[in-house]
């Protein structure tokens, strides 16, 4: 409310939603997100909330990617490099810089409250993994169906960064309609399938534990 409609617009716009993402394979579409002469008195409230907007899964990708990246939207890309039966490199695609969305600081302290969402006190507690600091966002929708929102079906997602203050990867789980009684939590479908992934990535990339501290401490 304090930064207005017109700068939550120009905010949402920086960090990729209602672009199109441009990462290589067709069939693509921009999303949704409305010019705001198009808003009405409540979209304002809604639109932080995850309604009156339209995002496809790389969009939130890579709007967590920003702050794990110190608050630079970078484009996306399939493919690092192209090696060959040696594994010498014969082709790298180097990371290209779009613009910077946030400052340093502000990152910083969106990390640390991404931290606290990854705790025993926040929504995603079935992602943590002791000994990792771990940065990210439940998300739980409900779904569009005939034109109106249904109490029925919804779109459940998690998706976070880590080691939380020296990022390695980001990842980014959704999940259709959830097969369960009850309602698909985010955190409550997403974030274990986060953490059984993560937890294979910080094999194979010999991630070491973060350093202890009071927000690795208060994950576990």
């Amino acid at each position: 409310m304090k930064l207005g409609e017109q700068r939550l617009h120009s905010y949402s716009q920086a960090f990729g939603f209602g672009q199109m993402t441009h990462f290589g394979l067709t069939g693509e579409v921009r999303g949704t997100l409305h010019p705001v002469r198009a808003w009405d008195g409540l979209t304002i409230t809604r639109l932080p909330a995850g309604y009156a907007v339209n995002a496809t899964p790389m969009q939130i990708h890579m709007a967590t990617s920003v702050i794990a990246s110190g608050g630079i939207l970078y484009q996306p890309r399939l493919v690092s490099r192209v090696v060959d039966a040696n594994r010498e490199t014969i082709l790298d695609f180097n990371p290209r810089q779009r613009h910077r969305v946030i400052s340093q600081e502000t990152a910083e302290i969106m990390a640390d409250m991404l931290v606290d969402v990854v705790s025993n006190q926040g929504t995603a507690r079935r992602a943590i993994i002791p000994g990792h600091a771990i940065a990210g966002k439940t998300g739980t929708t409900r779904k569009i169906v005939d034109g109106r929102y249904t109490n029925q079906e919804h779109i459940a997602s998690f998706s976070g960064f880590f080691p939380a203050h020296d990022p390695r990867i980001v990842i980014t789980v959704i999940v259709d309609n959830a097969r369960m009684q009850g309602v698909g939590f985010g955190g409550l479908v997403a974030a274990p399938a986060f953490r059984e992934i993560a937890e294979q990535v910080i094999t194979y990339l010999s991630i070491p534990e973060s350093p202890r501290n009071r927000r690795l401490l208060a994950t576990q």
